[in-house]
């Protein structure tokens, strides 16, 4: 008995699975379907390139700050080649998603701007000797 209902309830388990994935897989309105379509034919290194950054500046802020300057230019480029492809898309959704990423790049490009460069600190201080007050 015990094997039967955990059969069940694996079997309703990976059906309501399934049902989601494929649900999943179909884009509820048109402006969703543009977007499928750019996300395929857009070159998946330029937006896998730019959702790691804002991701990692969502998520780890040390690490966003120190990424190296290859790091940024990439990222940039990235940007850039992501708004060329959108911008073929004439439309409400494709301007609100540019402005999105305009957005991101210049508050992303004013935090890396923005940092400075950490100082030295003389750990060397002499300490001049107290006057004994009689």
């Amino acid at each position: 008995m015990k094997n039967l209902a955990t059969t069940i309830i694996l079997i309703l388990g990976v059906f309501t699975i399934s049902l989601n994935s494929k649900a999943a897989d179909r884009p509820v309105n048109e402006n969703q379907q543009i977007f499928s379509e750019y996300n395929k034919s857009v070159n998946q290194n330029a937006w896998h390139t730019f959702k790691e950054v804002v991701n990692s500046y969502y998520t780890s802020t040390g690490k966003f700050q120190n990424l190296s300057k290859e790091e940024q230019s990439e990222f940039l480029t990235a940007a850039e080649t992501m708004k060329a492809r959108i911008l073929s898309y004439n439309n409400e959704f494709a301007a609100e998603k540019l402005k999105k990423i305009d957005l991101a790049t210049n508050i992303f490009k004013f935090v890396w701007e923005g940092k400075t460069a950490p100082l030295e600190i003389d750990m060397n201080i002499e300490i001049p000797p107290v006057p004994v007050m009689s």
